[in-house]
C-alpha cells in the first residue's frame, strides 16, 4: 500500500513514513528465491500551507531471496515514488531524514548441485530499479539524504566439479529520477541517483551480470506546465534540444550541506567467474552514467558533482582468460543561471570529472539587441532613400 494526503492548508507528518516492499522466500524444497515485493507510492500536498514530514520517508523495494538447490536468485522489487509538493515551504527531517526509494537487492544464485542429472549453479537476480523523488514548494529542505540508487545484483552461484557450470550474476538495478524545484531556496544534503553494480558470476565460468545505468528519459513529456506535476513526473521547461536527466534541480539559490554531493553514476559491471582449469566467465559492461542539469544561481564545485559510467567487470580467470566488460558511457551536467532565463545559461565545454559539461547558451538575440538592429537598419534604409 501507499500513503496520499491532500489538504488545502498544511500538512503535518510527526515521525517518518515506511511503506517498502517486503522480502521475496527462499524456497524451501530448492527452486527460485522469491522476488522482492515494490514499494508503496508517498504523495502528500498542501495547497496553500507547509508540507512538513519530522521523520524520514522509505520506500525502498523489497529484496529478492537466495536460489536453492540450483534456483535462481529472486529478482529486487522496484522502488516506490515519493512526491511531495507544498503551497508554502516542504520540510523533509527535522534532525535527519533521509528519503530512500532504491531499489530492493537480487537474491543470489544457487550453488550448483547433483541430482539425477547434474544441476548448475543458478543465475543471481537482477537488482530492483529505483523510482522517482518529486519535491516542489516555495523553499524545499532535505535534512539528510536523497537516496534513488538502483538494487545491487545476485551473484551467480558456483559450479562444482560434477556440475562445473557456474551461473551467471544479475543485471544491477536502474537508478532513479530526482527533480526538486522551489522559487526561493533548496537546502539538501546528498542526492545519489547511482545505478547499481551487476553481480559477480559463480566459479566454474559464470559470466558477471551488467551494471545498472542511470536513469535515462531521453524526451520531455508533451502538454507539461512547469511545477505542475502529472504521473510522477514535473516538466521544468528545459531549453530546446536538452533531455531530462537523472537529477533535475531548479532554484536560485541551492544550498548543499557540508560533505554533500549529487551523482548519477553507472553501476559496476560484475566480474567473470574463474573457470578453474576451464573457459573463465566474461565480465559484465559497466551501466552509462545519467544527466545533472541544474538550473541556479548558486556556485556548485565541480568536485561535488558526478556522471560516470560503471567500469566493465574482469573476465574471470581461466583456460582461456575471459574478457573484460566495457566501460559504460560517462553522462553530462548542466548548470544554468535561472530555468525562466535560458537566454542567461552558462555555456561551457571544460570537463567536470571527465565528463563533458552541455553547453546551453541561447544565442538568440535579446529584445534590446533586437531593437537597436531594428533601428540601425531603420536608418541605412532612410540614407539608401535619400542618395
Amino acid at each position: 500500500g501507499g500513503v496520499s494526503i491532500t489538504g488545502a492548508g498544511a500538512v503535518g507528518i510527526i515521525g517518518g513514513i515506511v511503506t517498502s516492499g517486503g522480502d521475496g522466500a527462499t524456497p524451501v524444497n530448492g527452486g527460485q528465491g522469491g522476488v522482492g515485493g515494490g514499494a508503496g507510492t508517498v504523495f502528500l500536498s498542501s495547497g496553500g500551507g507547509d508540507t512538513v514530514v519530522q521523520g524520514g520517508i522509505a520506500a525502498r523495494g523489497g529484496n529478492g531471496a537466495a536460489g536453492t538447490l540450483g534456483g535462481f536468485g529472486g529478482n529486487g522489487g522496484s522502488g516506490g515514488a515519493v512526491v511531495l509538493s507544498a503551497g508554502g515551504n516542504l520540510s523533509v527531517g527535522s534532525g535527519y531524514g533521509a528519503i530512500d526509494v532504491g531499489g530492493g537487492a537480487g537474491g543470489l544464485g544457487s550453488a550448483a548441485a547433483v541430482g539425477a542429472l547434474p544441476i548448475p549453479g543458478g543465475n543471481g537476480g537482477a537488482g530492483g530499479s529505483s523510482a522517482i523523488v518529486e519535491l516542489i514548494g516555495q523553499n524545499v529542505t532535505v535534512n539528510g539524504t536523497v537516496l534513488a540508487h538502483g538494487g545491487a545484483a545476485g551473484a551467480g552461484g558456483d559450479g562444482i566439479a560434477a556440475s562445473p557450470t557456474g551461473g551467471a550474476g544479475g543485471a544491477g538495478g536502474v537508478g532513479g529520477l530526482v527533480i526538486m524545484s522551489a522559487p526561493g531556496v533548496i537546502t539538501t544534503g546528498t542526492i545519489s541517483a547511482d545505478g547499481a553494480a551487476g553481480g559477480a558470476g559463480g566459479a566454474y565460468g559464470g559470466a558477471g551480470g551488467i551494471g545498472g545505468g542511470a536513469f535515462a528519459f531521453a524526451t520531455a513529456p508533451a502538454n507539461r506546465v512547469s511545477g505542475q506535476a502529472l504521473q510522477g513526473f514535473t516538466l521544468i521547461n528545459p531549453p530546446a534540444g536538452v533531455a531530462l536527466g537523472s537529477v533535475i534541480i531548479d532554484a536560485p539559490t541551492l544550498v548543499l550541506t557540508q560533505g554533500s554531493t549529487i551523482s548519477a553514476n553507472g553501476g559496476l559491471g560484475g566480474a567473470g567467474g574463474a573457470g578453474n582449469g576451464l573457459a573463465g566467465g566474461a565480465g559484465g559492461n559497466g551501466g552509462n552514467g545519467g544527466d545533472l542539469i541544474l538550473f541556479t544561481f548558486s556556485a556548485v564545485p565541480s568536485s561535488a558533482l558526478s556522471v560516470l559510467g560503471g567500469a566493465g567487470g574482469a573476465g574471470g580467470a581461466g583456460t582461456p582468460v575471459a574478457a573484460a566488460g566495457l566501460a559504460g558511457l560517462d553522462g553530462a551536467i548542466a548548470i544554468g543561471r535561472g530555468i525562466s532565463n535560458p537566454d542567461v545559461l552558462l555555456a561551457a565545454n571544460s570537463t567536470i570529472r571527465g565528463t563533458n559539461q552541455l553547453a546551453l547558451a541561447n544565442n538568440a538575440p535579446s529584445a534590446e539587441d533586437q531593437q537597436k538592429k531594428n533601428e540601425d537598419n531603420k536608418k541605412k534604409n532612410q540614407a539608401a532613400a535619400c542618395r
